[in-house]
């Protein structure tokens, strides 16, 4: 299927990362090479509109983690079901700040 970026910016910044499509080893290359554009940004990312995720997409977020190992952990927007569930499965629930679709970071959560 492929993967949509959109970026949402607030005060000229990365605020909220909207993907769209499938989160796969065949797309994971777009959004590295974004997520070294916003360097110094913590920008919150919505997966509801990912259909699907496997291990090199659950990787390609992990790197937005391992970038500010001692910041705040980046904020995951997910609908319940199984893209969420996958966060649990692979351990990683503890390694993002993981929120409910609806329940969007307030502005100063993602700088």
């Amino acid at each position: 299927m492929g993967l949509d970026i959109d970026i949402m910016r607030e005060h000229g910044r990365v605020a909220v990362v909207v993907l769209t499509g499938d989160l796969d080893a065949y797309t994971v290359r777009s959004l590295d090479q974004l997520r070294e554009q916003w360097a110094g940004e913590r920008p919150a990312i919505d997966l509801t509109r990912v259909e699907f995720i496997d291990s090199a997409g659950l990787s390609a977020l992990h790197r937005f983690r391992s970038a500010e190992p001692d910041a705040t952990p980046p904020v995951i927007i997910c609908a319940p079901g199984n893209i969420r569930r996958i966060f649990t499965i692979a351990g990683l629930e503890d390694a993002f700040d993981i929120r409910t679709a609806g329940h969007l970071p307030e502005r100063g959560d993602t700088e």
